[in-house]
């Protein structure tokens, strides 16, 4: 009896040499995501990718992550952050690990790390393959072609815009961008975000009034600008130095709604005005339908205005708008 005992404690002791080294290796992180599309047929639609990038959020939206690990454990009716006295441990910091607060807090973060490492290659793929939906903000300076501004005056309004736009703070924190100069201004798509486009035009509005205090209309150095934003597709192609940048619908389409404003502009196309007052109801107070307007070939779109009293935008119809 004493032999077996012997015999089964060394195979105990044997396999855990064996299958705890393999266990603990850090290879476990490393997992084959078998539920969801492969990478390239996830990139082959625009609805597909645009689900991997939501997934994301979603994950931080989720009402187990906000209420019950985080929040929901607090009493808001009397301030009462130990859930009724109940968990007093917040006081002490001795959580225990079968808290379930706890648990789930970990389960939903490390599905949203999940779902981000699905969506990287897929993200990828979309770009490689050369078409790609983006938000887009394109700009100019109003009367720069006007005869009687120098030279050098033009190049000092240009030098002014692109240094304010540069400045923006949605511009420095944005990675995932496109900057194409239109010698007058700029064309800049955004990749991943469909409202960078407006917050860019706000902070550049913003940044315009602290500059104009210092210029004059009699003598030109006063700067105007005008504002088209829009979303849609484009093509990812190389420029003559092998340099990729874009080039498609998406940004002709902000370049024609731009055309349409007057100084202080900034103007929207329906489908990207649209899908930001579906997404927060902080639009709705600065949006502002203006109507149907009839684009260049006969094309027939809706068109917004984005304006804020006294802080951005110009509240005014423009000229060129006709009902």
């Amino acid at each position: 009896m004493k032999r077996i005992k012997i015999i089964i404690l060394t195979g105990i002791i044997a396999f855990t040499c064996i299958v705890i080294p393999i266990a603990c290796k850090k290879s476990f992180l490393n997992q084959t995501n078998t539920f969801g599309l492969p990478a390239d047929a996830a990139a082959s639609t625009k609805e597909n990718v645009i689900g991997a990038v939501n997934g994301i959020y979603d994950t931080y939206q989720n009402s187990d992550l906000l209420k019950k690990c985080l929040w929901y454990r607090a009493n808001f009716g009397t301030h009462d952050f130990f859930n009724w006295g109940a968990d007093v441990f917040w006081n002490n910091y001795q959580i225990p690990a079968t808290f379930v607060g706890l648990n789930t807090l970990w389960n939903q973060f490390y599905i949203g790390i999940a779902r981000a490492n699905y969506a990287l290659p897929v993200i990828a793929k979309a770009k490689a393959n050369g078409v790609i939906d983006a938000a887009f903000f394109f700009v100019d300076v109003v009367g720069l072609s006007d005869p009687a501004l120098s030279v050098r005056r033009q190049i000092e309004k240009i030098e002014a815009l692109n240094d304010m736009i540069g400045h923006c703070e949605i511009f420095k924190k944005t990675s995932d961008k496109r900057v194409l100069p239109t010698g007058d201004g700029m064309a800049i798509g955004f990749m991943l975000s469909p409202e960078s486009p407006l917050q860019l035009g706000i902070e550049l509005h913003q940044a315009l009034k602290k500059y104009n205090t210092h210029t004059h209309k009699e003598d030109g150095s006063f700067l105007d600008v005008r504002i088209g934003l829009a979303s849609g597709s484009v093509f990812i192609v190389n420029d003559v130095n092998s340099n990729q940048n874009i080039w498609g619908p998406g940004i002709i389409f902000a370049r024609r709604v731009m055309d349409v404003g007057d100084g202080g502009h900034i103007l929207l196309a329906g489908p990207l005005a649209e899908s930001l007052l579906a997404l927060d109801d902080k639009y709705r107070n600065i949006i502002k339908l203006l109507g149907d307007f009839q684009l260049k070939h006969g094309q027939i779109i809706k068109i917004y205005s984005a304006y804020s009293p006294n802080e951005f935008g110009n509240p005014v119809t423009p000229a060129r708008f006709k009902p």
